[in-house]
């Protein structure tokens, strides 16, 4: 993950942070989540990321493994449709 300039979280090494800039201009923090071989990507285009990004290095992506998060590890995930960020 330092090779796409991910630095790992100082209190938890399986979550990596880097700086990222959105669609209108507005500089945000892209985070990804790594669990064995599950991977959660929180950031504007995650699809983008994980079939280019990580697609282009030695994680090999299968066509139908990406969709919408629905648990990470033992917990789940709820998405609000107005989030403030």
């Amino acid at each position: 993950m330092t090779h796409m300039d991910f630095k790992p979280c100082t209190a938890d090494p399986d979550v990596w942070i880097r700086p990222g800039v959105k669609a209108n201009g507005l500089p945000y923090w892209q985070y990804v989540l790594l669990y064995t071989d599950d991977i959660l990507a929180i950031m504007e285009e995650p699809e983008k990321f994980i079939r280019e990004e990580l697609g282009s290095y030695h994680f090999k992506v299968k066509e139908n493994s990406i969709g919408p998060a629905r648990q990470h590890n033992i917990l789940e995930i709820r998405f609000l449709r107005k989030f403030p960020c």
